[in-house]
């Protein structure tokens, strides 16, 4: 993890960083867990 105890200038950049990644994921696949869920049939609330 970016230690930015003093230095919060990059915390909005990081936070961006981190939405991005998040949606560019979602937009590929589903997340692990779901796939895992639905490989042994086990049910989901969505």
């Amino acid at each position: 993890m970016v230690e930015i105890l003093n230095n919060l200038k990059f915390l909005p950049l990081i936070m961006f960083v981190l939405l991005m990644s998040k949606v560019v994921g979602d937009a590929f696949n589903k997340g692990l867990y779901e796939e895992q869920a639905q490989l042994k049939s086990i049910p989901l609330l969505e």
